[in-house]
């Protein structure tokens, strides 16, 4: 990515926390808390899977398309979950279970960035990518790096939405 593309996912992330937010705090009043964090979940294993469709397209926008309907499963999921971790167990201690569960979420973005990298930039493809023109096949094969992180966190997600689906 060159550095506008690179920008331009950041804002995708953070312009979906600002349209959304309101609208799943809605839909969470609406239908409650356990289906909007099985709904989110949903979103996400779509945007994961979405963004390895649209790897294959010659544009970015179905990429940053793709990436927003990610952050806003990313959105409905935390407006949904930080009520949840209020409300269950005792009223006094609800902020320290806010603030323990807000905790997990940046321990959650070190650690997935962390073994993103791993999944994506160990590719020996992707070491040898020093040129910015990159011939169409070692472009398959970027892409291909950057297509198996987002189906291995698609299977999460969808396990961790089935598990929480029979749970319920």
């Amino acid at each position: 990515l060159d550095y506008a593309e690179a920008l331009l996912t950041q804002i995708v992330f953070f312009l979906a926390y600002g349209l959304l937010s309101l609208p799943a705090a809605w839909l969470t009043s609406r239908i409650g808390a356990v289906d909007t964090i099985l709904g989110a979940l949903a979103m996400m294993t779509c945007g994961c899977l979405l963004v390895v469709v649209s790897t294959n397209a010659d544009d970015f926008l179905p990429i940053l398309a793709a990436l927003f309907v990610l952050a806003g499963g990313f959105t409905a999921l935390q407006v949904a979950a930080n009520p949840l971790a209020a409300e269950l167990g005792d009223p006094r201690r609800s902020h320290f279970r806010l603030n323990f569960a807000q905790a997990f979420n940046s321990l959650g973005v070190v650690i997935g960035v962390h073994f993103g990298s791993l999944v994506m930039l160990d590719d020996p493809s992707l070491r040898a990518a020093t040129s910015v023109a990159i011939a169409p096949a070692h472009r398959s094969e970027l892409l291909g790096a950057v297509d198996r992180a987002y189906l291995i966190m698609a299977a999460l997600l969808g396990s961790l939405l089935f598990f929480f689906a029979v749970l319920r």
